[in-house]
């Protein structure tokens, strides 16, 4: 299934945390007899979202565009399994696009490059 970032689709592209999002927050505090004390919360924001190239690479291009898009403080609509998230990109933990090159340009062949994009959902 094909990836949509701000309309534009990315067909090597695979949302690859699907199964490990959290659902919900929590916290606990004890209390002063030390009995435990839970808050538990659904996530409406702020969930972490990986998307990469896992066994394909994208092109040079599309590599930059990534980065060009990712240096800007927008909001961005990425559509994942046909669901649309507003989200931003995560640049908490170093850069929230990063990539290694799969070979160099050969002849005709343009230069692939294995992305992951790190995002928050706003």
């Amino acid at each position: 299934m094909s990836i949509k970032i701000n309309a534009v689709s990315y067909p090597d592209l695979q949302w690859q945390n699907r199964n490990q999002v959290a659902q919900v927050a929590m916290s606990m505090k004890r209390a002063l007899n030390g009995a435990p004390s839970f808050n538990v919360s659904p996530l409406s924001a702020g969930v972490e979202l990986l998307v990469g190239s896992s066994d394909a690479g994208v092109s040079r291009a599309d590599f930059n565009q990534l980065r060009t898009l990712a240096a800007t403080a927008a909001l961005v609509s990425v559509e994942l399994d046909g669901v649309a998230y507003s989200c931003m990109f995560d640049h908490r933990n170093g850069p929230a696009v990063t990539g290694e090159d799969v070979f160099q340009e050969v002849e005709a062949y343009g230069v692939l490059t294995q992305v992951t994009l790190k995002l928050l959902t706003a």
